[in-house]
């Protein structure tokens, strides 16, 4: 069975084939669960950040899942290795293995109870407490093993190298990759944006494609080509889409006082809920008589964008010629098919709401 897509054009969020030739540098290393856990408690110290808005934000393991992780440790079966991404000023941030480094500190700081074990069932209802000493020191002196990518590395490597990692177990898209990747201003904001309610009625989008921040790719896309645009970034639409985006988001990162994000985020709410109010989802679709055509990437960011400039204007967009101008001009195979992140394209859509507000 074919696989349903969320949107349109959502194909971005996959690893596309590449030619890797370039510097890689990684660092193999044995890190025991009482040293991961002082490094855990210590994060001002540049040593191990366990962000909660690392990949998907909650916690998506049952009490039997953390039961069992222990269990394994405790009768000394190894793990999977863990991941880790060192940022440029030394920081160790958590790209794969979260979930299970989640439940080793919640159980060694006693906030689990191990339950519905099957091998070790004579410690079911325990804490790490309760446990006799030799068990809690065979659980704290259990080695872990860690890959940590260093810098510099460029960004298609990044996400070539985190996808092949990820495989053997729940494998992360590109944004789960950059929302761990780049934490800061430009996270905080599509998360702050992607909880909106307007935003939500305007995309109708599944549990599922939210637990794996299609959301955010969505917003996020309308944010770095509106502050392109609009000449507020330096990042160029150039290279890949992983490149522009990383790019754009750290940049972002490292100005986002002088960028003024709580108005940008003001003005992305009120376009939202303008949208709405003029037909919501059906103005991220292309009409079709026989079936109800997905939501699409592309209409999503450029009607934002088009609505967003409205705002700033003083304008009122025409929904009869912008339903018009989807048809005749956006709904073509090259422009929504083929190369739709090519400079050419980005720019044409673009630009072709920039006119069509002021025709």
């Amino acid at each position: 069975m074919n696989e349903v897509k969320t949107f349109e054009g959502e194909e971005s969020l996959n690893l596309q084939a590449e030619n890797y030739k370039k510097d890689l540098r990684i660092s193999k290393e044995r890190i025991s669960i009482f040293e991961i856990n002082r490094k855990l408690d210590n994060p001002e110290r540049g040593l191990i950040e366990l962000n909660p808005d690392f990949q998907r934000d909650d916690d998506r393991w049952n009490e039997k899942q953390k039961s069992e992780l222990i269990e394994s440790i405790l009768l000394g079966i190894p793990l999977p290795v863990f991941y880790l991404f060192q940022t440029s000023n030394g920081k160790r941030q958590v790209v794969d293995g979260r979930q299970r480094l989640h439940a080793i500190r919640q159980f060694y700081k006693g906030e689990l109870k191990l339950s519905k074990l099957t091998i070790l069932s004579e410690l079911n209802g325990k804490k790490f407490s309760d446990l006799e000493p030799v068990l809690q020191n065979s659980f704290e002196d259990y080695q872990l093993e860690i890959y940590a990518l260093l810098p510099p590395t460029n960004e298609d490597i990044k996400f070539n190298l985190f996808d092949r990692l990820n495989r053997g177990g729940t494998q992360l898209n590109h944004q789960e990759m950059r929302n761990a990747l780049y934490q800061g201003a430009s996270t905080k904001l599509i998360k702050d944006l992607s909880c909106d309610e307007n935003f939500k009625l305007a995309t109708k989008l599944t549990e599922e494609a939210v637990k794996s921040m299609k959301d955010r790719y969505l917003i996020l896309r309308f944010i770095v080509f509106y502050l392109i645009r609009q000449k507020k970034i330096e990042t160029k639409i150039e290279g890949s889409i992983d490149d522009i985006l990383a790019n754009a988001m750290k940049e972002i990162n490292e100005k986002a006082e002088k960028l003024n994000l709580a108005e940008l985020e003001y003005k992305f709410k009120i376009a939202i809920e303008n949208i709405v109010q003029n037909g919501a989802d059906k103005l991220f679709r292309f009409t079709q008589k026989d079936r109800k055509r997905p939501l699409n990437m592309i209409l999503f960011e450029s009607v934002v964008y088009l609505f967003v400039l409205a705002q700033e204007k003083g304008k009122v967009v025409d929904i009869q010629k912008l339903e018009k101008f989807k048809d005749d001009e956006f709904d073509k195979p090259e422009r929504i098919t083929y190369g739709i992140d090519s400079a050419e394209n980005i720019n044409f859509r673009f630009s072709s709401m920039e006119r069509l507000l002021d025709d």
